[in-house]
């Protein structure tokens, strides 16, 4: 993915600020997955065939991986030099999932699969970066009910928002994956209907929490969510908070589910502050649901800039499944995925 960037002197270096273009995706009817650019200009259809589509992820080469829930299957749409064509490639990822609502990917191209109707957390296993055209599949734990969102770290720890039991739990990895019989941890309380959630660098711990029409901050020590939290609430005003994600700069984005509105909340000195700038991004969704960053890293002598691709599924109802360009129609069901381009300039140092 190519971008814009501006060398300028530094004490014996260039620092390299970049502008950086990120994606959103919105899942959304009669369409499907769209590419948007930056001023809201410009769009494109990403794939076709889906029915229902909720959770939605993408990876650091941009390839894009979709909850398809009326299709009881978890798609992957292939990007070619970061970006998804006009034609993409759509591979089915493993078999046997029934009303799939969240997906994750880690960085070693694991994807993590929220299946609400089985009650059931899935690991399909990468090989060489990539889910084969027959994955093993590991059941991740047990004792969930109706598991929506989904999300993992880099130790990878995987984190779920139970809907049905009004929990968030974390399975702790060891050796950087999910044992066989993992630890599993109760994060913090008073949370119902968690829809949607995000972990950031710091192991502080996001939550779209539905019912509480609230969005939350468990707040690490350490790295680690302690055994009885801080827990901040983080804006106001929501109808349906149903997704949320956390960029680099401390950033929120909450895709609300009954405003039919993608929210940017803009961090102060890398976290958000009691009372936000709160920004609405882009227009003309119908219910979105679930919001995921895709992390773009450069390096420049000195030390790395950092951006984000957002992704953001968007319910819509009735019509076909496909992907189209920007602007949408809809009402509910999930049926395609909108890409907005937003570009950002990394903070010089």
């Amino acid at each position: 993915m190519k971008s814009n960037f501006l060398f300028q002197a530094g004490p014996g270096c260039f620092l390299t600020r970049f502008v950086l273009p990120g994606c959103l995706f919105v899942c959304a009817l009669p369409a499907g997955l769209l590419a948007q650019t930056v001023a809201f200009t410009g769009t494109s259809t990403l794939g076709s065939g889906f029915n229902d589509l909720r959770g939605v992820a993408v990876d650091g080469n941009g390839n894009v991986y979709v909850a398809d829930t009326g299709n009881n299957a978890v798609k992957e749409i292939l990007a070619v030099g970061g970006s998804i064509p006009a034609s993409p490639t759509i591979e089915t990822l493993g078999s046997g999932l029934v009303a799939p609502y969240g997906v994750a990917v880690d960085g070693s191209g694991n994807v993590y699969v929220a299946d609400s109707a089985q009650s059931a957390v899935y690991e399909m296993l990468a090989v060489d970066g990539s889910v084969p055209a027959s994955p093993t599949i590991r059941t991740l734990g047990s004792g969930f009910k109706y598991p929506w969102g989904l999300a993992v770290d880099g130790s990878g720890n995987v984190y779920v928002g139970d809907y049905g039991n009004h929990e968030v739990y974390e399975m702790l990895a060891v050796g950087g994956s999910i044992p066989a019989s993992p630890t599993i941890r109760t994060l913090g309380s008073g949370f119902s209907g968690p829809f949607g959630l995000a972990v950031d660098g710091s192991g502080n711990v996001y939550v779209a929490d539905d019912y509480n029409v609230a969005v939350y901050e468990m707040l690490a020590v350490g790295g680690s969510i302690p055994a009885s939290p801080t827990i901040r609430t983080l804006g106001s005003g929501f109808t349906g908070p149903s997704g949320v994600a956390v960029d680099g700069s401390g950033n929120i984005y909450v895709a609300d589910f009954g405003a039919s509105k993608v929210y940017e909340m803009l961090a102060v000195g890398g976290s958000i502050p009691a009372t936000p700038v709160t920004k609405t991004l882009g227009s003309g969704y119908s219910y979105p649901t679930g919001v995921a960053l895709e992390p773009v890293i450069n390096f420049a002598p000195v030390n790395p800039m950092e951006s984000a691709r957002l992704s953001q599924s968007d319910w819509n109802s009735g019509g076909n499944s496909e992907c189209i360009p920007c602007h949408i129609s809809r009402a509910p069901r999930f049926t395609r995925v909108l890409s907005i381009r937003a570009t950002h300039a990394a903070p010089q140092s």
